[in-house]
């Protein structure tokens, strides 16, 4: 597991460390043993998905393990075509529905926690590297309508990640990245320590000593969780019990043992997580802590859009996504106000 290294501008003597990010996702659980191509998914046509489907019921195993293997292979785009999970009426091709359902949704989400990579050596204004970091990558960044003059920017040789492009901006210019968008660094900015894990940045924004009012000696750590624009978390689990703080001579105990932070993602999609440990009289107060710890991410699903074109038509009107459907109930419209009424079904898988 890999570690980040920060040193608080707040005391020179106290470091931090944090183990990489463990993410807890419920599609990640109990993943199926199928296996997904690297190479693009080839598109299956709507007949070809029938015909899989219908090798599912085959009385050989070797021609139904194909036929989940091809609908597994193909990707997210048979998903609207396969039949609804659990309305099949035969249980063997239920279950085989389910285990490509999972695997599918399951691969695509292993998929868009790989950090996207971007090649900008040849661009050296800041509006045109926002933008091509925006079509590479998926993740937009919005800009001040007048941003600060900067020199012509200068990136690495090699692709970078979305994280490396973000730090090279803010190193070469007077903007800072919060919740989706470069904004002019005030008199008060700091840049904190960062380390960066796939498509997570964990930065340091506070690690020093205090003292209370009974005389204990507090370690004080805030560590700040913020994902590629791209994908939306929902919270953050941390236990204090999962993390530690120590130096080369003793070892901190948690101020509030067996304590549990279960903290919701704001709108900016940054969270922010912080543990007190106590530490021991007989401590050097010049002495480097080194703390490591790991925290529970769950994310929300990647969105997709659904529209309804035409609205003259007898209502509800349902569109299918995957194995979800969204379905237009009342629209009411009323001077400049409009009101939509919609339900949405979820399998029970």
């Amino acid at each position: 597991m890999s570690k980040a290294t920060f040193t608080t501008g707040h005391s020179p003597s106290i470091a931090a460390v944090l183990r990489t990010v463990l993410l807890a996702c419920l599609a990640m659980l109990s993943g199926p043993e199928l296996s997904w191509a690297d190479e693009p998914a080839r598109r299956l046509s709507p007949e070809a998905i029938a015909r899989y489907v219908a090798d599912l019921d085959n009385d050989s195993r070797a021609v139904r393990a194909a036929a989940e293997s091809a609908l597994v292979t193909a990707g997210p785009a048979v998903l609207d075509d396969l039949p609804l999970a659990g309305s099949h009426p035969d249980p063997v091709v239920r279950e085989s529905l389910d285990r490509v359902i999972r695997a599918i949704e399951t691969n695509e989400f292993r998929s868009a926690l790989k950090p996207r990579s971007v090649h900008l050596t040849e661009v050296h204004n800041l509006h045109d590297a926002v933008q091509r970091i925006g079509e590479v990558t998926g993740n937009r960044i919005a800009l001040p309508e007048r941003p600060p003059a900067t020199d012509p920017l200068m990136f690495s040789a090699m692709p970078i990640t979305f994280w490396e492009a973000i730090s090279t901006i803010e190193k070469q210019s007077q903007l800072q990245y919060h919740s989706g968008s470069l904004e002019p660094a005030t008199a008060n900015s700091t840049i904190h320590p960062s380390s960066v894990s796939g498509p997570f940045r964990s930065e340091l924004l506070h690690c020093e000593q205090r003292t209370t009012t009974g005389g204990e000696r507090l370690l004080n750590v805030k560590i700040r969780l913020t994902c590629e624009p791209r994908l939306r978390p929902l919270f953050l689990v941390a236990a204090v019990d999962e993390w530690s703080a120590s130096c080369e001579l003793a070892t901190a105990s948690p101020f509030t043992p067996m304590a549990r932070r279960e903290i919701q993602s704001t709108s900016t999609g940054e969270i922010d997580v912080a543990f007190d440990f106590v530490v021991p009289p007989t401590n050097n107060d010049q002495q480097s802590w080194t703390i490591t710890g790991d925290v529970d991410l769950t994310l929300a699903a990647q969105s997709t859009s659904v529209t309804f074109s035409d609205l003259t038509v007898k209502l509800p009107l349902t569109r299918r996504r995957g194995q979800a459907s969204l379905s237009l109930l009342e629209v009411m419209s009323k001077d400049t106000t409009c009101s939509v009424r919609l339900a949405t079904a979820f399998p029970h898988l």
